[in-house]
């Protein structure tokens, strides 16, 4: 009994490894990328970092959410309250990420009080996370209602394809 729940546990821990390592190899080759450029890109990197940190936060606070009513729904069976609960997971998902971009918009601004030649800069990185804010917690929701199914490898597939794509245009604009 032991090893088979070892395995189902190694089965479902694997492909979660990989994804998260993904996204920090990913990160860590932005940084390296900004960091040859100028101190000054570098600068508003860490500038912007904690506004990154508070998106990918919540977006793990309501992925986690959702991977847990997804697995309680598909030990149930109960896929009526399913609908309902993902419907409602969709609008949170939508509102917050609205919320939090122009939350973090305007914060940003005083941020960079008494760096007004770095402001449009700062601005210029976070806009990808800023506008794209509603759909990472979007992608991070459609993950954790799979991994709430038993299947995380569609996670980590779709996160190889987003850190590619993110590496491929960090390239292209540094």
């Amino acid at each position: 009994m032991k090893n088979s729940i070892d395995r189902e546990i190694w089965r479902l821990l694997w492909p979660v490894l990989l994804l998260t390592l993904a996204q920090k190899l990913g990160s860590a080759f932005e940084g390296i990328l900004v960091s040859v450029n100028s101190s000054q890109e570098l600068a508003v990197m860490g500038i912007c970092g904690p506004y990154i940190t508070i998106i990918t936060t919540v977006s793990y606070g309501l992925g986690i959410a959702a991977n847990a009513a997804t697995g309680r729904a598909y030990a149930d069976r109960s896929w009526a309250s399913h609908k309902a609960c993902v419907r409602a997971f969709l609008l949170l998902t939508l509102i917050s990420g609205l919320a939090m971009s122009l939350l973090a918009g305007a914060l940003l601004y005083p941020a960079f009080a008494g760096l007004s030649n770095m402001r449009s800069l700062g601005y210029l990185y976070m806009l990808p996370y800023l506008i794209g804010s509603p759909a990472l917690l979007l992608y991070s929701l459609l993950v954790s209602c799979t991994r709430g199914l038993g299947d995380t490898k569609s996670g980590m597939y779709m996160t190889f394809i987003s850190v590619s794509a993110q590496l491929i245009v960090s390239y292209m604009c540094y």
